[in-house]
């Protein structure tokens, strides 16, 4: 579900957004984000003599006009830093309201919390419960046994209503014990929906 903006991202069944993503987000399963939720603008290079955009960007109109009108020019040279890379968000991840990205790529692992007005600015963990400017790991949701038994499970590739026996109040523990058995024993498949694009919705 896309409940703001006015563009897709790549995102998995049964994930929901109430932000509109930067266009080149990479969104898992099972995914929930909150609104408020935005990628802050691109980092400037520090070991220069000015941070300035004049030293490695022609697109500033300002600094171009200036140029020609003084009948100069000014040589400016590349940056290595990854400003606007993919943010690649994993599966079963809940992002909490007004949560900022820095802009040079972030990724966040399958079954992370990004606590409310946080401001991501490293990778997350797989099932860290993050917080804080900038957020950092508060705790993790389970233990080390079962996050490597849920990261083998891989539960997300297959649709909730296929597990049988597990409710909304099923614990972790008999979560991993019964749909590990379903899954091992080959009694429910892997969910493949019809992926939707552009020609998708021309064909409507």
């Amino acid at each position: 579900s896309f409940l703001s903006g006015s563009y897709l991202c790549s995102m998995g069944a049964f994930s929901m957004t109430s932000s509109a993503l930067p266009i080149n987000t990479i969104v898992g399963r099972y995914t929930s984000i909150a609104t408020g939720i935005y990628r802050l603008g691109g980092n400037h290079p520090t070991n220069r003599f000015t941070t300035s955009m004049l030293t490695y960007s022609h697109s500033v109109s300002a600094f171009e006009d200036y140029l020609q009108e003084k009948d100069q020019s000014f040589k400016t040279a590349g940056v290595d830093i990854p400003n606007y890379a993919p943010m690649v968000i994993g599966n079963d991840v809940w992002i909490g309201q007004d949560v900022k990205f820095v802009a040079t790529g972030i990724s966040v692992g399958n079954g992370a919390v990004i606590g409310a007005g946080s401001l991501v600015t490293k990778d997350v963990p797989s099932y860290a419960i993050v917080g804080g400017v900038p957020a950092k790991v508060i705790r993790y949701r389970f233990s080390p046994e079962i996050i490597a038994a849920l990261e083998e499970l891989q539960w997300w590739n297959y649709a909730y209503p296929d597990f049988q026996g597990i409710d909304g109040g099923t614990s972790i523990d008999e979560f991993v014990e019964k749909v590990g058995s379903q899954v091992k024993q080959g009694q429910i498949e892997p969910f493949q929906p019809k992926a939707l694009n552009l020609e998708s919705f021309k064909e409507v």
